[in-house]
């Protein structure tokens, strides 16, 4: 764990980096993570935020073909159900990917 000086010139103590008020990271703390590490950390949140897109725009997709299938006969019927249900899942997908991305960035940041 990190620290950052209370009081510059007047006490040498340091309080641990969680003390910090408003929970921000120091100086210290943000360089613990090698270059590598970062490196990784940056492209997981690209790959995560490009994932997100992709599953986005795939629920887009599928509740464009839940509109178009809205017809009467019993078989396109099921077949609109179960494109719903792929929307949904999808919608629930990138909001997971995105919960997972944010989650990632509060941590490294």
């Amino acid at each position: 764990m990190g620290s950052c000086p209370q009081q510059v010139g007047f006490r040498p103590e340091r309080m641990p980096v969680g003390a910090h008020p408003g929970g921000m990271q120091t100086i210290t703390a943000a360089e613990s993570l090698a270059g590598e590490d970062l490196w990784a950390v940056f492209s997981a949140l690209r790959l995560l935020d490009d994932a997100a897109d992709a599953v986005g725009d795939a629920a887009v997709e599928a509740g464009r073909l839940v509109d178009d299938a809205r017809w009467e006969n019993q078989g396109v019927r099921a077949l609109r159900l179960v494109l719903d249900e792929v929307r949904r899942t999808f919608a629930w997908e990138h909001t997971q990917l995105m919960l997972l991305r944010s989650r990632i960035a509060r941590e490294v940041m």
